[in-house]
């Protein structure tokens, strides 16, 4: 389902300018929408600085997958810079339970597989 006031979704290079959206239950927060990182238009090692990403009161790295070399550039790049940086990665529970099928785990030792 796609509302006017959300960001477009999609599998190929969806958002190529960075976008605003406002949140209505907290006033005070906008947040913004970026094009993806280590693209043709959007190399990893100058991605941060191209998008003046050190401007923001902070940045939320989102990530379904693996965290990939070019998420570790921004992280490093956001850590030089003094930005605040949370990583989410939304699909942890299909993480977890691919680890616990390939390594047989109990879903704690997963867990903490996981974390690092």
């Amino acid at each position: 389902m796609h509302t006017a006031d959300a960001a477009d979704v999609g599998i190929t290079e969806t958002t190529l300018q960075p976008e605003s959206y406002s949140m209505p239950a907290a006033a005070s927060c906008v947040l913004w929408d970026m094009p993806g990182v280590n693209t043709i238009s959007n190399p990893a090692k100058t991605y941060f600085k191209d998008n003046l990403l050190g401007a923001f009161d902070m940045l939320l790295l989102v990530s379904a997958d693996t965290i990939a070399e070019q998420d570790v550039a921004i992280l490093q790049q956001a850590h030089a810079s003094g930005s605040i940086v949370a990583v989410i990665r939304p699909k942890n529970d299909t993480h977890i339970n691919n680890i616990i099928y390939s390594e047989e785990l109990h879903p704690p030792d997963a867990t903490r597989m996981l974390q690092g």
